[in-house]
């Protein structure tokens, strides 16, 4: 059976006095008060939306990729190389989480303005 490797990456950013963390490879997001909340908020939703697939024998499912504005919003962010982004192993032996990458925006509020 195909072994799939995921390199994840997230973006965090503000809006409305909120966090909110955005994985460029799922276009899932996670919120909270703190960057920590989203991104504990976004390891739960990744968690889950893997999970599922896998059980239902849908991997494709997993492979949403987000807009390219979240895209640039990443590449513009600087490193957070402490973050606590993280994800809970899976079961599933066929499905590895080979890298965690997350970076925080907060440049142009145009670009920020034109991903929502």
């Amino acid at each position: 059976m195909q072994i799939f490797r995921l390199a994840l990456r997230a973006v965090l950013y503000q809006d409305a006095g909120r966090w909110l963390a955005h994985c460029l490879e799922m276009d899932l997001i996670g919120e909270g008060v703190t960057r920590e909340e989203a991104l504990d908020s976004l390891s739960e939703s990744i968690h889950m939306q893997v999970e599922f697939s896998v059980e239902n024998n849908n991997v494709a499912n997993i492979f949403q990729p987000a807009d390219a504005r979240y895209l640039q919003m990443f590449a513009a962010g600087q490193d957070l190389p402490h973050a606590q982004f993280r994800v809970e192993a899976f079961s599933d032996q066929n499905l590895r989480i080979d890298r965690l990458e997350a970076r925080e925006y907060s440049g142009s509020d145009a670009l920020l303005a034109a991903a929502n």
